[in-house]
This record gives C-alpha cells, structure tokens and sequence, in this order.
C-alpha cells in the first residue's frame, strides 16, 4: 500500500518543506492548505481552506478531490483529524463538501456532508487503517463565497500563542488558562530563559517574556508548542495618607510631597467639594479639608488613591514693604501709614539704631531700614515689613549775581559768580532756555541771564540761581602788520594796511610823535606806527601796529636821443642818459636783445636802446631811453699824383682819385677855387684839393690831386 501512493507522498513531503521554510522565514506563520484537486497533503497541523484560500474565494463550477493524511503518510500515525472554523457557501444549493473515510472519495465511508447546513464547530477524525481524510469539493455557477476553513488537528495541540499582562500587584497566574484555542493538557513549560518553569507566574518573583508550552505529539507527528507573552505591567504607587498643617502665608507646594511613601507623579487630586484640583496647594486660597490622590492604573493594574488633610492657620500680616522719601525739611511721618497691604496694629519697630516709635522725623532720624513686626500663631511665624526711609537734601543754589565782561576775555565758569555757598552739580540754561555748559565764553555766548537749577529729590523742590551777563564789545584796532613800500608810491591810508577790520577813528603814533592818518613814502619816516582805539571798561583800548620799511626807488635817468657820424668812435650810451640814473642797468638793442651799452658807429644798429634798472620788491623795475641816429661820414675818394705834358689834353681831375669819391663836392686849387678840369699848359701845376660837405656830426672830407 506504501509502494502505490510513494510518489504522491514524495510531492506532499516536498510541497510541506517548501512551506515549512516558508513559515520559518514569516516569522512563525502557521502553515496554509488550500484545496486543489488530486493533491494529498500530509500533516499533523496546519489549517485547511477551500481554493480561494484564508483571504480569496472560491470560483464557480468547481470539482475537487483532496486528501490530507497524518506527516508521514497513509497509514503511518494518528488518524487525521479537523475541526471546521469557517462555513460560508453561497446561497441556494449545488454547492457542497462531503468528507470520506480513507484515501479516495469512491467506495469509502461518507463520514459528513455540508452543504446549506454549516459544518461549522464540527470536528471530522479518520477512523481507517489509513489514517486519512478525503474531502470532495463541488460548486455550481450560481455565486461564489468565502468558503470553508478547518483546523487540522491530528497532532498534539498546545492551543494558540497568546498575549498575558499581569500588574506587578496582582496574585499568581496560571498560564495555560491564558492559552488560546483547546490546548491538550498535561505539557510542560519554559521560562523565557528556556528553563523549566512550573506555569504558574509570580509577578513578585517572575520576569515578563515569552514563556514556552509544549505538548507531546505521537510519531510521526511532532510535538506542538504555544507561547504565552508575559507583560509585567508595573502597579502605581499613590503613596501613604497623611495630614499637615500650614500657614496661610506659606508659598504655594506640592500636595504630593506632603503625602507619605514614594507616590508616582502624574495622578489626579480632588478638593474636599470632590472638585479636580491643581496639584499645588495655595494656602493664602486653598479649602481646608481632605484631598485625595488617585493615579489611573494601565491595564490590568487597577487605580490607586491616597489622602491628605490640610489644615489652614491664618497668617498674622504686617503689611508689605514699602520705600518712601523724605526732604530733611519736612514734618515728622507715621511709619505704620506707608506700610503696604494691610499691616495688623500691634507690632513693634526696629530701626538702625534699635528699637524706635515708628514715628519718623526727618530732621533728626537717621535713614534706612525700620522693621515693623506682628507675631504669628504657629504654625505661622511672625512676620515683618520693611519701610526703608530715604532722607534728601533741600539743594542751595547759591544767590543771583550779575557781571560785566569784555567780549575779549577769557572764558570763565558762571558757577564761580554765584552768590552764597552753592551746590555743586547743577545745569545751566542759557538766555534762549536751552541748555549750555556753565562756561561762559566772552564773543561767543549770548549775554543775558543764566539760570543754575539743582533738581531737588522729590519731595524736596528744586532751587535755581541766576547770573545776569553783560557784554561789552572791546575795540577792535585790527592786527598788527609788516609792510614795505616803494619811495615813489603814492600816499596812502595807515588803517587800510592793518590786518583784520579795524575801527574807525583811533589815533595813530609813529617814530616822530603823533601822526596823521595817511602816510607818504616819499617824505614820512620809516618805522613802527601804532594804531589805538579807545575801549569801553572793562574793555582796554586796543592797539595795533603797522612796522613800514620804505625802499628806495630805482633811477635810470631820462630819455635822450644822439646823432653819431658812421665814421666816430664807439660812444657809451649810459653817458647820453639824461638826469642822474643808477649805475648797474641792463641794456637792450632796438629789437629788444640784451646790449652791452656801447655804441659802435658804422655797424651797430641804430634805434632805441632801452637802460632797465631793477628795483627791490616792491620798487618797480625803472627805464629809459636813448635814441641813436647815424649820418654817414663823406667821402672824397684817395690822393693822387698826376703828371702831364703842357700839350697834353684836359684832365678830369675827379676821374683820377682813387677809392670811391662820392660826387657833387667842389675843387680848389693853388690859385683858389677851381673847376674839375686841369687845363695842361695853362692852369698851375700844383695841388688841387676835393672837397665833399659831411651832415653834422660828420666833417667835410677831402682828397688831393697833386
């Protein structure tokens, strides 16, 4: 019988292997079989679904035959077993599931059928040598459905792996009655550990995590385990009831930390009206009374609570502490009337110097702090206010005064005019209103009155003084000044050359004594002057001078004009010049080229040669003129000697002198004066003289015929 179903066995085998590795990698899912025709499975556990699967449907007009047999086989262990969980056909008939005894659905014990009626609930076990159930699918064309789902439990059965939160408080548990599905009895346990644990859970003793139950299985059918997964969840702690009893002054605290124990944060507290309260306590607002404590418990722990009586003993008060100031000139004051709050009467009152009356005199009473104290009933302690008392002091500005001043003088501070014996720190405004240094600056400050104010500490008032300014504008004679004119400028005004703008009408002092308002280079003494303008007290007069240096101008004589003859000696123009000119000049030539001032007739140039003599700044350089004007010298030729005989013919007596006489002079000869043919024969023989008229300066000249 073995021999016949081996190779569907081999493939049943291989298809549980395949799916085995599948489940170990799915982090322990459980193995899945869906109905599909000619297939035997064979397996001690798992579940079974028709064709559409745990999450499909299954499809119309289907036929399917399968068997599922124990792991190892027909006829190799414990009858297969299933218990149907699921039952969803749809409506009206010829969908149907029938279960037979054995390996094939033909000649073999029907054991239950299900169609419209649920098999749902129903467990089906084999009861044949082989061990096997073989289920027979049909469905028509009318609709399909969900379908069919069953357990197989043919092995052992450790029930369903399950979830356990047990409270750190709670009694011991027994963990199989945590398990789910039907676990067999009588298996045994492991700690998260994997040691042998008894199955009862001790919160007190046991740690939380997966706790292991395992029941046995018959061969070939391997043992089943389940697993319970123990969460430890911790109980709260609401600590211990107390009371307590507080001031009503005391600062706000947590109603918490008055209870006793340990009790966790986080809880709920209600008044003693049974209101949700803050978890601070007031006690200046709080109600007393009982209030109650209660932490919310996660499952399956349950709520804690505890409480706590609050007594209240109203706080003595003596008021709040104030600061006030006084002027040491004011009246005495009632400390206890500037106490803030509402001060209780009654207390005592510690100043500086001990104990005192509470009544403060500002004339005499030393400031700072004067303590006024109420005793208090316990738990409440005295209490204390504190008036710390400031003294200022009426400031003295002094006395008004008045001052004139020069606006020449030096700046001074107005403080210094003051009257009486004034307070340091004060400020200034000046005549407009606004606010100046307190130095007052001669020519530059407005004059007017300026007010000194020293502000008072409240409620001492303010004192102010003033300083009355009057400024006197100082004469102004400008700024002295060094000159130096030339002898021949023109007269001019002394103040004009002054720095500065001088004022009109002062009088003037030089070298000689007094002097008047203008002075002449030409005739005034060289030196220092000094200009003087009378002041208005308290401004001096004033003074100014003007130091004059006069130099002397330059000459270089007057224009002359000469006429030289070509044939004259060289002339020295300077001595042409007219008047008394300076020596050391500079010449020019007509064309305005330096010249050395000697004029050589027959080749310099005739024209206008200008003599310059240069004078020290600010004399203006100083010239003139000589006009040269040349005649040309005459010439009657050369002598010349002439013989002839008695018969000859006339000579031309002009035609026998050498050189180049110029014509039109005039002949005499031995007997007077003569015509300028000598007749051989007839006139005398002797020396006949040629005579040419020169232009002045030039003489006549003259030639002889011998």
């Amino acid at each position: 019988m073995k021999s016949l179903f081996e190779p569907l066995w081999s493939k049943v085998r291989a298809a549980t292997l395949a799916l085995s590795m599948f489940v170990a990698w799915g982090d322990c899912l459980a193995q899945e079989f869906n109905a599909a025709d000619g297939i035997t499975y064979s397996t001690c556990s798992g579940t079974f679904h028709d064709s559409g699967g745990p999450a499909g449907t299954y499809a119309d007009n289907e036929s399917i035959v399968t068997t599922l047999c124990p792991f190892g086989g027909p006829a190799s262990g414990p009858s297969t077993s299933v218990l149907f969980t699921q039952w969803q056909l749809a409506a009206g008939p010829g969908d149907s599931l029938k279960v037979f005894e054995g390996i094939t659905a033909v000649g073999t014990p029907l054991l239950v059928a299900g169609a419209s009626t649920s098999l749902i609930g129903q467990t089906v076990s084999s009861s044949g040598v082989s061990g096997c159930l073989t289920f027979q699918w049909i469905s028509n064309a009318s609709g399909t459905a969900a379908g069919w789902t069953a357990l197989i439990t043919t092995g052992p059965d450790a029930g369903v792996d399950a979830l356990l939160s047990v409270c750190t408080s709670d009694s011991p548990v027994l963990l199989f009655d945590a398990l789910g599905g039907t676990p067999d009895a009588g298996g045994t346990w492991q700690d998260p550990g994997g040691d042998p644990h008894s199955g009862l859970f001790d919160p007190t003793v046991d740690g939380p995590g997966d706790y292991t139950y395992t029941a046995a299985g018959v061969s070939p059918c391997p043992a089943a385990s389940a697993v319970v997964s123990v969460t430890l969840v911790p109980a709260r702690n609401a600590g211990s009831s107390a009371s307590t009893t507080v001031c009503s002054s005391d600062v706000p605290f947590s109603m918490r930390s008055r209870l006793g124990g340990a009790p966790e944060p986080g809880g709920v507290w209600l008044d003693p009206l049974g209101q949700v309260h803050p978890s601070s306590f007031n006690p200046s607002s709080g109600l007393a009374g009982t209030y109650t404590y209660t932490l919310t418990g996660v499952v399956p722990c349950p709520n804690v609570s505890s409480t706590l009586d609050i007594g209240v003993q109203p706080a003595p008060s003596a008021g709040s502490s104030t600061n006030i100031t006084l002027c040491n000139t004011g009246t005495p004051v009632d400390l206890f009337t500037t106490l803030g709050g509402s001060p209780q009467a009654g207390g005592s009152w510690e100043g500086p110097n001990g104990p005192h009356n509470g009544t403060f005199d500002p004339a005499v009473d030393t400031p700072g702090a004067y303590v006024y104290t109420v005793a208090g009933v316990p738990p409440c302690t005295a209490v204390s206010a504190t008036v710390i008392v400031a003294v200022n002091i009426q400031p003295d500005a002094g006395t008004s005064a008045s001052i004139a001043v020069c606006s020449t003088d030096t700046s001074f501070p107005l403080f210094g005019v003051l009257g009486g014996d004034p307070d340091s720190g004060g400020a200034w405004s000046g005549p407009s209103g606004n606010a100046v240094s307190g130095t007052y600056t001669p020519g530059v400050s407005l004059q007017g009155t300026y007010t000194y104010n020293l502000l008072g500490g409240a409620p001492c008032l303010s004192a102010t003084a003033t300083v009355a300014v009057t400024q006197v504008t100082a004469a102004v004679a400008g700024t002295s000044a060094n000159i130096t004119v030339c002898s021949d400028e023109q007269s001019f005004t002394l103040v004009q050359r002054l720095g500065g703008s001088a004022d009109a009408g002062g009088t003037w002092t030089g070298p000689d004594g007094p002097h008047g308002a203008n002075f002449d280079p030409s005739s005034d003494t060289p030196g220092a002057y000094v200009y003087t303008v009378a002041g208005t007290a308290p401004c001096s007069d004033a003074t100014a001078t003007l130091n004059i240096v006069v130099r002397q101008a330059p000459d270089a004589g007057s224009d002359a004009s000469v006429t030289v003859c070509s044939t004259d000696g060289t002339l020295s123009l300077f001595s042409v010049l007219g008047g008394d000119p300076d020596v050391g000049g500079s010449w020019t030539d007509p064309d305005g080229v330096p010249h050395s001032g000697s004029f050589v007739p027959g080749s310099s140039d005739t024209g206008a040669y200008t003599y310059t003599v240069t004078g020290l700044s600010p004399c203006a350089p100083s010239s003139a003129t000589v006009t040269v004007s040349q005649n040309v010298a005459p010439d009657a030729g050369v002598n010349a000697s002439v013989t002839r005989c008695s018969i000859d013919a006339p000579v031309v007596l002009f035609e026998e002198l050498s050189g180049s006489p110029d014509a039109g002079g005039t002949w005499a000869g031995p007997d007077g004066p003569h015509g300028d043919v000598f007749i051989p024969g007839t006139d005398t023989p002797g020396a006949y003289t040629y005579t040419v008229p020169g232009s002045a300066p030039c003489i006549a000249a003259s030639a002889v015929v011998s």
